[in-house]
């Protein structure tokens, strides 16, 4: 499997985190791997075979995957050649005209979203990377209001452990508020989309340390206790940390490098 990520230009950089690509041939029968929540939405173009989902079935040859609040089960196909955008977590609104909420949890057939113009958007992704980034900027037609981008930043500055209602007021609005325009403009409440920030931040730090001293570690990654985080842990890579630490994650892990996570934090 081989995996790999570029800078976005400069007119999509505010928006896109990243376009990708993943190729390779899979031995022997479809495995399940997951990938873990993030809080971004993927736009997901299937060149060679599509993966597989939970199920065993085909995913669209073009699909937006949406924020998650749980693992995504994929298997890849045997011979895979993939193109992707990583949006960050507010550059979804601008590019799908719909309410991010709409999206959580789901694996959408891009055609669903964008009509015919899905097909000439896969035509241009087939030709070259310049011709899919400007297939994409035709598309930004909207922005957040600049209030969620501010919460949602520093949400990623502080790791996740910047409290709602401190964030709300840092913003200048009421919690209530900043839920409304958080489900629309990022697709997750702002204590989900914290939390799914903590979970990454712990990923960072189990990848950077060796420990497996799991109440310090909850300590050091703003949990109540070990407990919390164990819970937390569960919910969202659906095993135990120590579990996490056993598993291959031939998915999941291209996505915690530390040079992925800086570009993620950083927002």
């Amino acid at each position: 499997m081989r995996y790999r990520e570029f800078a976005p230009s400069p007119a999509l950089a505010p928006n896109v985190e990243c376009l990708w690509t993943l190729s390779g041939v899979a031995p022997g029968a479809p495995a399940l791997d997951r990938v873990f929540p993030d809080g971004c939405v993927e736009l997901i173009v299937h060149l060679g075979e599509p993966f597989l989902g939970a199920d065993l079935v085909s995913q669209p040859r073009a699909l937006v995957a949406g924020p998650l609040t749980r693992p995504m089960w994929l298997a890849p196909s045997r011979s895979f050649e993939t193109r992707g955008v990583r949006f960050r977590p507010w550059g979804a609104y601008a590019a799908f005209g719909v309410d991010v909420h709409e999206l959580a949890d789901k694996a959408l057939p891009l055609e669903t979203l964008w009509g015919r113009e899905a097909r000439n958007f896969v035509e241009a992704v087939r030709r070259s990377r310049e011709a899919l980034e400007q297939a994409l900027l035709r598309r930004l037609a909207r922005q957040p209001h600049p209030a969620t981008l501010r919460a949602a930043r520093l949400f990623l500055q502080h790791r996740g452990a910047a409290r709602v209602e401190r964030v709300a007021k840092e913003v200048g609005w009421t919690e209530r508020h900043l839920e409304r325009r958080f489900a629309r403009e990022i697709g997750l409440s702002p204590k989900a989309f914290s939390r799914t920030v903590r979970f990454q931040q712990t990923l960072a730090f189990m990848h950077s340390d060796g420990r497996d001293d799991w109440a310090g570690i909850a300590w050091d990654c703003g949990f109540a206790d070990q407990a919390h985080l164990i819970r937390e842990f569960r919910e969202l890579a659906g095993v135990t940390p120590g579990r996490v630490r056993e598993e291959a994650l031939r998915l999941a892990g291209q996505f915690v490098q530390p040079d992925r996570l800086h570009r993620y934090f950083a927002g």
